[in-house]
């Protein structure tokens, strides 16, 4: 079993991975012939299914950086007011000091 970070932005948060190893995999890539001699391609099926895992992959991965964008939302939108507050507060001096009011 392998630990991995599960990003920069989400220090306290370790995820366990399971490695499966090479041998262990039994599925194999039938290769199929084509109408050009010597050549050979990846089976229709076999190809398909190779797209739905990486699908899923990619929606899992998706899903994490949604999570970790939403965390950083969160975490950056009280430094966001403070500074929105503090500039307008800059405006209405200056306004006042202008007598713009």
């Amino acid at each position: 079993m392998t630990v991995t970070k599960s990003g920069p932005a989400n220090k306290n948060s370790i995820r366990k991975v399971q490695l499966i190893p090479r041998s262990s995999h039994s599925e194999q890539v039938r290769l199929v012939n084509t109408s050009l001699p010597g050549i050979k391609v990846i089976a229709r099926k076999d190809l398909w299914n190779d797209f739905r895992n990486r699908l899923k992959i990619n929606n899992y991965e998706i899903g994490l950086l949604a999570s970790d964008l939403n965390k950083l939302a969160a975490r950056i939108q009280p430094v966001i007011i403070n500074v929105i507050d503090t500039v307008e507060g800059i405006i209405r001096s200056f306004r006042k000091a202008l007598h713009v009011d």
